[in-house]
């Protein structure tokens, strides 16, 4: 096996084996930069960039995507090895071969790929050692066929799955207005009141450290609109950040076409209801405009916070992530690297009223999980959210 023990390798730390409603986390988890820098980031959406490039014979999307955690250990050499075994070509199938077919109101013929090789490895996340592995969709055998070829390199698979933005709220009925004077806050603001102290007394009166200075707030979401006066001066309180989604996959303008992510983003550091005004924000978009994404661009993302340099000396970060999914044995691995590299992770419990303990990264006891709650503290947002995280071992706020 390639599994380090504790008492031979320092770079590998012992987790606490538990068990969340059967969800049995890894025991051992090592700090970032898994393969090492040998091993370039290529997110998940740029295989179907490639496939959209002019000129070039269309491929079929039709497939699916499994992320692939490796054991530590394993270097950046020996991963390459296994993408370029993944890569071969299959036997009686040239590079290129693929169906004709007529396309509709056209006398033109126009081949269609049927994905050769037929399963890829993509990098998705290097520094937390893991892949995407990409089969067809009736890929069963392929899977089989890596799992047992290369059984001494993995630590886990697991299929790729949806994220969504925590938008839909299940909420206690709510009275109009709050029942307490909001002194010298607006009534847009009532938030600040509530966390600044255990009283509501109308009050944003936070300590100093609040403010955020020296902080980079890395929102990932449905990206932000840099633009909008909360953020301004733009270039001074925000950093333009980067783009797994779409046709900006890799890279690209950030924007924001649903708002939820602007409107996380202005929770957290924006000028009229923001907390920490002080802090630099950089937005990372892992969310369409209708607030879905999948897990492999979260583990992108991840991985490229944890890389990014904030360039100021002493800059500390912390990812805000106010999506989630089903329970992730890799997302959450990941985010425990992140923790144990000095970053701050703060995950939404989720305005379900669901247990936050079956989700990612909410369920997973490194992160801080977050529920929410009224003007009125009555009025809770999702209340068995935060409380069933608790009860999971996360920590609350």
């Amino acid at each position: 096996s390639m599994t380090p023990s504790p008492s031979t390798d320092p770079d590998v730390e012992r987790g606490q084996t538990r068990s969340d409603g059967g969800f049995e986390t890894p025991r051992f988890y090592a700090a970032p930069r898994g393969f090492g820098r040998g091993v370039a980031r290529e997110p998940d959406c740029a295989a179907v960039m490639e496939a959209k490039r002019p000129g070039q014979a269309r491929r079929t999307t039709d497939r699916r995507a499994h992320l692939v955690r490796f054991k530590p250990g394993v270097s950046a050499e020996r991963f390459r090895e296994v993408s370029l075994a993944v890569g071969e070509r299959r036997p009686g199938l040239a590079l290129g071969e693929g169906t004709e077919v007529r396309e509709p109101g056209s006398g033109e013929r126009t081949q269609v790929v049927d994905v050769s090789p037929s399963s890829v490895l993509v990098p998705s996340a290097p520094g937390f050692r893991t892949a995407t592995l990409w089969t067809t969709s009736s890929g069963d055998d392929e899977l089989d066929e890596f799992r047992a070829r290369f059984d001494a390199d993995i630590e886990l698979i697991e299929p790729d799955f949806t994220m969504t933005a925590f938008q839909n709220v299940v909420a206690a009925p709510r009275r109009e207005g709050c029942g307490y004077s909001q002194a010298n806050l607006m009534p847009g603001q009532w938030n600040l009141d509530r966390v600044d102290g255990p009283r509501l007394d109308g009050y944003f009166s936070p300590p100093e450290c609040l403010c955020g200075k020296g902080i980079h707030v890395y929102v990932l979401d449905t990206g932000v609109r840099l633009s909008h006066e909360d953020f301004a001066p733009r270039g001074v309180r925000t950093e333009l950040g980067w783009n797994f989604v779409g046709d900006a996959c890799g890279g690209g303008v950030v924007d924001d076409r649903s708002g939820h992510g602007t409107h996380v983003a202005a929770t957290a550091v924006g000028a009229t209801s923001g907390v920490a005004k002080c802090a630099v924000l950089v937005p990372v978009q892992i969310l369409d405009e209708n607030g879905r994404g999948d897990g492999g661009a979260m583990l992108s993302a991840l991985d490229w916070v944890a890389d990014h340099n904030p360039g100021a000396p002493g800059a500390r970060k912390i990812v805000s992530m106010s999506v989630g999914g089903p329970r992730s044995a890799v997302i959450d691995a990941a985010v425990r690297e992140l923790v144990s590299a000095g970053i701050v992770v703060v995950a939404a419990a989720g305005n379900s009223g669901e247990d936050a303990s079956g989700t990612s990264p909410a369920g997973e006891v490194a992160a801080i999980t977050v529920g929410s709650t009224g003007c009125e503290d009555g009025d809770s947002f999702g209340p068995s959210s935060a409380s069933s995280a608790c009860r999971a071992g996360a920590r609350t706020r």
